[in-house]
């Protein structure tokens, strides 16, 4: 099964709002699980939180909603807008907003008034230069594998949610 297909299959068995507060939770999890490595000349490790503040424009193109722009903020607060359909056919700016802590290598995102929540584990606590990284990401009762590849001269962040029936990939790019 394609990605595509899959991510179609989600949103039919999942109600669209929940499938999209899954990708926001994903959105938010490319941005905080950036990833660490070996550092570029002159550059040094910058904290995951301040890594991942900021204005960041996502793309997930099996998504129902595939662009988003997302911001984070070091305080512990996100927001992801995106265009929707608003029931009537005609698309509008729809908001989705959370809060995101991290204690050591795990990560805590609440989404909308904590009706919702997702935990990724064995974070790197720093990111330097071109960087990579494997870690597990929790949303409910699921646990999915994920990767992640920043490339820092493009200022971009890649994230494949490794899951039954197919990979999901994620792009966020620093605004």
């Amino acid at each position: 099964m394609r990605p595509l297909d899959t991510w179609r299959t989600a949103t039919s068995v999942l109600p669209r709002r929940t499938a999209l507060r899954l990708l926001g939770a994903s959105v938010v999890t490319v941005a905080l699980a950036a990833c660490s490595g070996k550092a570029g000349p002159g550059l040094g490790a910058v904290a995951l939180g301040k890594f991942a503040a900021g204005r960041w424009e996502v793309s997930a193109p099996d998504a129902n909603y595939p662009q988003w722009t997302l911001t984070v903020t070091e305080d512990g607060t996100w927001k992801g807008e995106y265009q929707a359909d608003d029931g009537t056919g005609n698309t509008s700016l729809q908001t989705d907003s959370g809060t995101w802590s991290l204690a050591g290598q795990a990560l805590h995102v609440t989404i909308e008034d904590n009706d919702h929540t997702a935990d990724a584990s064995r974070l790197p606590e720093s990111v330097s230069g071109d960087a990579s990284a494997q870690f597990d990401w929790t949303f409910g009762k699921r646990t999915d594998g994920m990767r992640a590849t920043y490339t820092a001269g493009t200022k971009t962040l890649v994230l494949v949610r490794s899951r039954h029936g197919g990979d999901q990939t994620i792009t966020a790019v620093r605004a």
